[in-house]
């Protein structure tokens, strides 16, 4: 056999290096661990009994001794067998001799200051503050480099902070360095958020700040995809006589804008803003003295007018001609374009409001007198048939994953109700100029105002000064279809 050494390790962790070399023999049965050195025990006949430090597959003498089988330790030098990358192997394996750290000295991956698991904390209020200051600049009038630049600056102060956070979470051996390198990631994913979340205050001509709007507008990882309205803080009225300002937060998911090309609405997206803000402006412009009545914390039947009625503003010409422009020319929507969104928006309206109807109806006898005697799609089939233009198709059940029906409970029929509502008050405010401001502050005064401390019922008599029935909410549905 020749001179040359051969060895094996198999099985995983656990296994058995054999070296040979001509007669001599040494055997090894140890658990290994992939990145970490150990001491071993052998056993190696004295009178041929060389032993072997094992390194990079080569074997050489270390010493020798002559006589009979004895047992000794030493310290085995392996050749680390692991699926950690370069980098990763440095923080689980411990250092040799011949190996020199000084480096660290200087911080972890040359990071000046850290040097233990608290300066992550610094780490990441460093790069709040270079963050808010970069903010600072991008708004500001006087800014003289250009956006993408300023933009860039902080995408990198952000992610030296994050993606090297990240890895250490994952890496470090020593639980202190993860933990604090993970509460630097959650603190750069917070600066994300808040830096993609603007804050507007709502100010009056005469009357100064009414409240103040949120808006996180864009998408994000794990975001909730549903548009929706929430209100931070309700208005009401102070012992000393002051207002508590309302604070509310519009929550849509937009694509962010680019580096040349800002955020694009589609009109649907545009509506579905508006309905938000509709929203917003009841919890807005409320003025009551309880929170608990403030905005839409009202009635669920009047709930959704104020959103619906910003609807009709959303679809009108005139107000999107107001508006809307090329996002690189500037040039005003053409008015065919415009009028034909107008025209898509009142494809089958009938179909809708029918279908609207049939949804109420479902919903009524689902939450109506138990126990039901079928089942719910049977009880669907029926309704369908009746109520809808739409013959019911066997072996669906759809309402297994309607969501309203159990949301509202027997209150879907509010959606129907605000149409009626929400139609009533623009044919008689807005139609002819929904630019009018005595109109929108009338609306604001003897509407909005009073959230849910007067009823719904009385609110809109105020407004539109007639006796509304249901007679009324019918022949306001019809007259918004045929117009």
């Amino acid at each position: 056999m020749s001179q040359k050494m051969t060895s094996k390790l198999w099985n995983g962790s656990l296994g058995r290096l054999k070296l040979q070399r001509k007669r001599q023999s040494v055997q090894v049965l140890s658990t290994w661990s992939s990145l970490h050195h150990r001491c071993l025990s052998v056993s190696t006949p004295r009178q041929q009994g060389h032993l072997y430090r094992y390194r990079d597959s080569k074997v050489k003498p270390v010493f020798s001794h002559a006589g009979e089988f004895r047992t000794t330790s030493y310290h085995l030098q392996t050749r680390n067998v692991t699926t950690w990358s370069p980098l990763a192997s440095v923080f689980n394996s411990q250092p040799v001799e011949k190996f020199r750290f000084d480096f660290i000295n200087q911080g972890l991956f040359c990071i000046p200051g850290l040097t233990e698991p608290k300066s992550f904390h610094m780490l990441y209020e460093d790069a709040e503050n270079i963050t808010d200051e970069l903010v600072a600049e991008a708004v500001s009038d006087k800014r003289s480099r250009k956006m993408v630049e300023v933009l860039d600056d902080m995408s990198d102060v952000l992610c030296r902070v994050a993606d090297m956070a990240e890895f250490v979470r994952v890496a470090h051996p020593d639980m202190n360095y993860s933990t604090a390198a993970e509460e630097a990631c959650l603190g750069v994913n917070y600066l994300v958020e808040k830096e993609s979340m603007c804050v507007n205050a709502v100010t009056h001509k005469t009357e100064g700040v009414l409240g103040y709007i949120y808006c996180d507008f864009f998408l994000r990882y794990r975001k909730n995809n549903q548009p929706c309205h929430f209100t931070i803080q309700g208005g009401r009225q102070l012992p000393d006589g002051e207002y508590q300002l309302p604070k509310v937060a519009l929550y849509m998911n937009l694509v962010p804008p680019g580096s040349t090309v800002p955020c694009l609405l589609t009109h649907s997206q545009l509506e579905n803003l508006w309905h938000e803000m509709g929203h917003a402006m009841h919890s807005m412009l409320g003025r009551t003295r309880y929170q608990h009545v403030t905005g839409t914390r009202c009635s669920t039947d009047f709930a959704e007018v104020p959103s619906i009625l910003m609807e009709y503003f959303a679809l009108d010409p005139r107000v999107i001609s107001s508006f809307a422009r090329h996002y690189k020319t500037g040039e005003e929507m053409p008015s065919q374009m415009v009028q034909g969104i107008h025209n898509s928006k009142k494809t089958f309206p009938a179909l809708t409001l029918q279908q609207s109807v049939f949804h109420s109806m479902l919903d009524q006898v689902y939450h109506g007198k138990h126990p039901l005697g079928k089942s719910t799609t049977d009880i669907l089939a029926e309704v369908q048939n009746e109520y809808l233009g739409l013959p019911y198709v066997p072996g669906t059940a759809w309402q297994l994953r309607f969501s309203h029906i159990a949301g509202y409970g027997a209150r879907y029929y509010s959606y129907l109700l605000s149409k009626a509502l929400a139609a009533k008050i623009w044919q008689r405010c807005f139609r002819d100029d929904p630019f009018n401001r005595t109109m929108g502050e009338q609306y604001r005064q003897k509407v909005l105002a009073h959230g849910g401390q007067k009823p719904p019922l009385e609110l809109l008599q105020d407004l539109l000064g007639e006796e509304l029935t249901p007679q009324t909410f019918v022949d306001t549905l019809i007259e918004d279809l045929d117009n």
